[in-house]
């Protein structure tokens, strides 16, 4: 047996109302409400539960969601139009992936990024 992806990422956020609108109206994920909580889906990829339901234990771990997009520019400029409180200009890393990290209402890093071309 072995781990064949990730299914989704769960949270329970400091503000589930405030958490809900930055992901749905800011980021434009869809949302469906669950038994455990808000699943917010982008497409057929894994997905976020914000836990507001179940009980969750608290966690010390310190988390970062990278997501992965095609336009990091554009996409800085329209979620910064839609309240997006950015952490700085895009950038790249030297081996050939763009991103720009931004912060969601409980404080948690986002990183939008752009992989690198594949090599021939």
């Amino acid at each position: 047996m072995r781990v064949s992806g990730l299914d989704r990422l769960s949270w329970r956020p400091r503000d589930p109302s405030a958490s809900l609108r930055f992901y749905r109206d800011v980021l434009g994920l869809r949302a469906e409400t669950t038994a455990e909580g808000m699943l917010l889906a982008l497409g057929g990829g894994p997905r976020l539960l914000l836990l507001t339901h179940a009980a969750a234990p608290s966690s010390p771990l310190s988390l970062r969601l990278d997501l992965q997009v095609e336009d990091p520019d554009g996409l800085r400029d329209l979620l910064t139009s839609r309240g997006l409180r950015s952490s700085g200009e895009v950038r790249d890393d030297g081996r050939g992936w763009r991103y720009f990290d931004a912060v969601d209402p409980d404080g948690l890093t986002l990183r939008f990024q752009r992989p690198a071309p594949a090599r021939p």
